[in-house]
């Protein structure tokens, strides 16, 4: 079987089809979507699908279907990638929720962890007026 390629405009507009559903926002960030991405690629490969992700022409995500400002990915009125479009072994996987969900919930969890740590970084025991800790 040959490999397919599907390009990250897809990719893209998947995961803010998923966040949209679920958190009611309307973009994703770069961060989110280069993780997603990966995690993506991988499901493509357990799942024995020679699917690989690939860029746009410019090498990330077509200007006429998506505006990206300071890291954070939106749709534009103009969009074009409808999902309904590929076949249907691939729109599955980007439709998948327990697969989605799962990849949100490591999303979240991951910055929970970044933000614990950085608490602990910063948390400093109180002090009395000569300098011990209280």
């Amino acid at each position: 079987m040959s490999n397919r390629f599907l390009q990250a405009d897809y990719t893209a507009m998947a995961l803010i089809e998923a966040k949209n559903k679920i958190f009611h926002e309307n973009f994703i960030t770069l961060s989110e979507f280069n993780q997603f991405n990966l995690s993506l690629q991988q499901e493509f490969h357990n799942r024995s699908l020679n699917v690989a992700i690939t860029s746009g022409i410019s090498g990330f995500l077509s200007k006429n279907d998506f505006t990206i400002i300071n890291g954070i990915i939106m749709p534009s009125d103009e969009c074009s990638c409808n999902i309904d479009r590929l076949s249907t072994d691939i729109s599955t996987v980007l439709r998948d929720s327990e697969f989605i969900t799962n990849f949100l919930i490591q999303q979240e969890s991951d910055k929970l962890k970044v933000l614990e740590q950085a608490q602990q970084k910063n948390a400093k025991p109180y002090m009395k007026a000569n300098g011990h800790p209280i």
